[in-house]
């Protein structure tokens, strides 16, 4: 039925100019709604086209009238004078009303009088009239009033309801603009003290043509700019407005430099970038930053693809940083440590020579790279500092950078890893904001191998400030993303060398200790490559758990630590072994990811239960974050899961841990392990604690990590494994094991037996059987048929061989384990230590332990191990509180031990070295001078008869060196 004739409350005015193909689709928009109080007026603002023709159809259900072109203004405002309704919706001809629009937005008007003016959300169509997205703004822009219009020019005339009165009162839209003439109507509505309010609901298409996209974005740009000139010259503008000038100006600069840069408007876009900077309350450097910002902003509410580095290498953005970057700003020095990156260091320098800061140096430290990188380098020699050391790890090569660097400030680069345009600038610009920075850090975003997003980490959602709290409890630290102030760097001696994978978070949290104040800047400014080969990957997760156990054990141990930070060890202890466990669980060391969790235990205060329903979370948590999803089933089907959750909940204790400690023995360690699992006795667990082989011995064990406990460390030596592995022994006894030698069956069940019958035992002593490289005996040592008994002076005088025995693990613990400071002598230093506390010895008088005897380690070990062992005498005879009767002992300990040695060396074929020491020994002998000479030759004779060997006494004793010795001593 035609609204012609009625008297109808809303007015729904189309101005129309040429648009023959869509303004039967307006029309028909209007007849579906579900409102019908109203009437169309079609204004024909003088078309060229078949619009008309189009028109004839709808001529009794409309108002038609043409005129001669005078523009939208005039138009809408012929067809406000003609309106009858008391309300007016606005339809461009090309965009459509969804069918409720009319009814919801009158229905708001009815019940808020005081309303002026309704706007509704918005689809965009394309051409055809298929649906881009949906525009909801009231999200950001709840209020509509004067600020909100300004900064959002949330406007949109089809979704447009006005009270008639309010539209007179204003005088209608400002027919001198040909655009932004609803932009400039809503600002007078609101300075006139319209209220406005949102239909929040999409009502409206938006129909938008890729012809009309960007044809008419300068002369749009100007018209804002005028109309802002107008607003703000207005006298009468309320304070707060004023104030907002800055703010609202710069806001729409951006915006519109943003639409430029799409639209490649690219010498434009830098002319209003650098009008922008009037209206910047930010410095020059914060400034572009923010830029960079919002264009990163913008394109991701777009899902526009904004590529930063076509935006940098443009001409007319180089023209324009140039121009603007002021003179006298400091220098950053970028450090790049490299080793073997040569596919990836052009992408990384790259990325500098791109950043908006240019006030910048490059330092190449290359760690003994043995691929290209020099070559790949080459063109680039000009332009950054190359230095070239052997390899020493990246620790090193970023302390040699900071010996050289000359900037005020020092930024880190992994040579696999690239930085975002604005990251120095952005991190400058923090320096300069706050002078008692010592360091600023960003976020990172993973990429692929290939350089594709995979996801942004924004740490500082988890812990706002970079305090030593949230450094121990986040552990958020990536050197790429770092920025340090260089004085701090050179006075606190760099990166600590003793640590792998960990040396950004121990410097973080020394510089907490020290003072040093730090602070996020809250942007994602670099991207840290995911590689299966990188050290804080996947494949060096083990060694890098292990360092940063032995850190955080470094720092608690620490004895002035803050009592908050005291207080947090669990928590802190706790969080790091989960997230290693999870490393280790994606490199696939599902037995080493086991016994993590299960020494998480000791860290934390909830059940079990409890516990694991973290675990599970946490691992699934972590997967999202990754892009990844975690399979729960899969993950509790895994041997060693389904183990470690048996071990929980029905532990079984072994009473026996043997603990092998293993360099390169891929060749006998199989032979151990066999022997340990042929004894008598069962109840036992085999530790394996891998100091560093560089042969295939974690390959030979592979089909036994079921049975052992098996740990990789970095090669630190043998008192430092068997450390680690009585740090993770549960059992009652400890048992060492070499990794070539064996045990015989019955060695474990023989020992145990006498700890239980004498529960005051701290050690079991037993015989030793020397055997040849292929295993066959050469001979039996059985020492208890010397009727020696095993006490602090039998020790002191004949030296204790320690690898036939069985500990009580509680003694061994209670002395600390194994000193470190000793590459050979420390089971001498352990049992003397524990002899002195009172640690009490008996024989088991049987030979229970195989000793292989190699012909090629006797020669190497026997200087260090001379050394080594007079350097124990040294520190033993040094403690204060010695007993008289001990100190009597030590001429007699030092001579036997260096008789011992002066033997050691003539099996060595040395006798330079045997007679240094039968000299030294004169000094401390207990006997004659002949006896002595009697003892050595008598003593010579038994060592080689307990290794299989004939001694040759008469070519020993005819030797021109043995003659100059015997010439000398007796002399003197």
């Amino acid at each position: 039925m035609s609204q012609v004739f009625l008297t109808p409350k809303v007015s729904v005015i189309i101005p129309v100019y040429n648009c023959e193909l869509y303004i039967a689709q307006a029309i028909e928009s209007v007849f579906k709604q579900t409102y019908t109080n109203y009437e169309i007026i079609v204004i024909d603002d003088g078309s060229t086209d078949n619009t008309c023709q189009v028109l004839q159809p709808y001529m009794t259900k409309i108002r038609y009238f043409y005129q001669e072109n005078k523009g939208l203004s005039a138009t809408r405002n012929r067809g406000i004078k003609l309106a009858k309704g008391e309300l007016i919706a606005l339809l461009d001809a090309d965009d459509l009303f969804l069918p409720y629009k009319l009814t919801e937005q009158v229905a708001i008007f009815d019940a808020q009088p005081n309303i002026g003016l309704v706007q509704s959300g918005w689809r965009v169509v394309n051409e055809k009239g298929e649906k881009i997205q949906d525009l909801e703004p009231w999200h950001k822009s709840p209020e509509l009033d004067l600020v909100s219009w300004l900064k959002w020019k949330t406007t949109n005339p089809s979704g447009m309801m006005f009270r008639k009165e309010w539209l007179e009162k204003v005088g209608g839209f400002n027919e001198q603009l040909r655009r932004l003439e609803d932009f400039d109507i809503v600002i007078r509505l609101a300075l006139a003290g319209c209220q406005a309010a949102w239909f929040p609901k999409v009502a409206v298409c938006y129909r938008q043509h890729s012809s009309n996209m960007t044809r008419n974005l300068l002369a749009q740009i100007a018209v804002e700019e005028k109309i802002l000139d107008e607003l703000f010259s207005n006298t009468n503008l309320p304070p707060k407005i004023q104030q907002l000038e800055k703010e609202l100006r710069y806001g729409s600069l951006i915006w519109n430099c943003w639409c430029l840069y799409k639209s490649s408007y690219f010498a434009e876009m830098a002319d209003y970038l650098y009008k922008s900077l009037k209206f910047s309350s930010f410095s020059v450097l914060k400034t572009i930053c923010n830029w960079l910002y919002y264009f990163q902003y913008y394109a991701a509410l777009e899902n526009y693809d904004f590529n930063s580095v076509f935006l940098h290498q443009l001409p007319e953005w180089q023209k324009l940083i140039t121009k603007v970057i002021p003179n006298g700003l400091p220098m950053v020095s970028v450090i790049i440590p490299t080793y073997n990156n040569a596919d990836y260091i052009l992408i990384a320098i790259k990325s500098i020579l791109t950043q908006t800061y240019t006030i910048y140096e490059i330092i190449i430290i290359d760690d003994g790279s043995t691929d290209k990188t020099y070559q790949v380098l080459e063109p680039y020699l000009n332009q950054i500092k190359y230095v070239y050391q052997e390899n020493q790890g990246p620790s090193k090569a970023r302390n040699h950078g900071i010996e050289i660097a000359q900037g005020k400030y020092i930024a880190f680069l992994d040579a696999d890893d690239f930085f975002l345009p604005e990251k120095l600038a952005e991190q400058v610009g923090c320096f300069a904001e706050d002078s008692t920075l010592t360091m600023v850090q960003s976020g990172w975003r993973f990429v692929d191998e290939k350089g594709s997003i995979i996801k942004d980490i924004k740490p500082w959602e988890n812990g706002a400030e970079l305090d030593l709290e949230n450094w121990l409890i986040w552990q958020a630290t990536l050197p790429s993303a770092m920025m340090f102030r260089s004085e701090w760097l050179k006075l606190n001696g760099g990166f600590d060398q003793r640590y792998f994978g960990i040396e950004d978070l121990e410097i973080v949290l020394r510089l907490a200790l020290t003072g040093g104040k730090a602070t996020w800047l809250p942007r994602v400014c670099v991207c840290y490559r995911q590689r299966n080969s990188s050290v804080s990957g996947l494949e060096n997760r083990q060694k890098i758990t292990q360092e940063l156990e032995k850190l955080l054990d470094d720092f608690f141990s620490k004895p002035n630590l803050p009592a908050s930070i005291s207080q947090i060890e669990n928590q802190v202890k706790y969080r790091s072994l989960l997230w290693n466990s999870w490393r280790l669980y994606q490199a696939g060391n599902f037995f080493e990811m086991a016994a993590y969790l299960q020494k998480s235990l000791t860290y934390t205060s909830a059940s079990t239960t409890e516990a694991i329903c973290t675990w599970i979370e946490l691992f699934s948590k972590l997967a999202r974050q990754e892009g990844n999803q975690f399979n729960a089933y899969n993950f509790s089907q895994l041997p060693e899961w389904k183990k470690l959750i048996s071990n929980i909940f029905n532990p079984v204790v072994p009473r026996v841990s043997v603990i092998i400690a293993t360099y390169n023995n891929a060749h006998y360690i199989l032979e151990a392990i066999a022997s340990v699992f042929n004894q008598t006795y069962t109840s036992y667990e085999i530790i394996v604690i891998d100091d560093g082989s560089t042969d295939n011995t974690r390959e030979v064990l592979e089909p036994y990590l079921d049975k052992i406990r098996y740990v990789y460390q970095e090669n630190k030596g043998v008192s430092h494994a068997r450390n680690l592995g009585l740090e993770m022994a549960g059992g009652e006894f400890i048992a060492f094991l070499d990794a070539d030698d064996f045990f015989l069956p019955d060695k474990l069940a023989k020992q145990v037996a006498i700890f239980d019958t004498r529960p005051s035992l701290g050690i079991v002593h037993s015989g030793w059987r020397l055997v040849n490289e292929k295993g066959e005996k050469i001979s039996d040592i059985e020492l208890w048929h010397n009727s020696l008994e095993l006490n602090l002076e039998t020790w002191v005088v004949w030296k204790p061989v320690t690898i036939s025995m069985m500990f009580r693990r509680s003694w061994i613990k209670s002395a600390g384990g194994f000193d470190t400071r000793w590459h050979h002598g420390e089971d001498i230093d352990l049992v003397l230590r524990l002899s002195v506390n009172g640690c009490e010895a008996v024989w088991l008088p049987k030979v229970t332990y195989c000793y292989r005897q190699h012909h090629r380690n006797a020669t190497r070990k026997s200087t260090h191990q001379a050394v080594s062992m007079m350097s124990v005498l040294d520190d033993f005879f040094s403690r204060p509180n010695l007993s008289v009767s001990l100190r009597k002992l030590e001429g007699k300990s030092r001579y036997y031990t260096l008789s011992w040695l002066a033997w050691q060396a003539h099996r060595n074929e040395n006798l330079v070295e045997m007679s240094k020491y039968l000299r030294q020994a004169v000094k401390y002998t207990p006997l004659s001078m002949t006896e002595t000479i009697y003892h050595w030759i008598d003593s010579f004779n038994s060592l080689y008869q307990q290794y299989g060997y004939e001694f040759d006494a008469y070519a020993l004793t005819n030797s021109d060196i043995w003659q100059q010795l015997m010439s000398d001593i007796f002399v003197k």
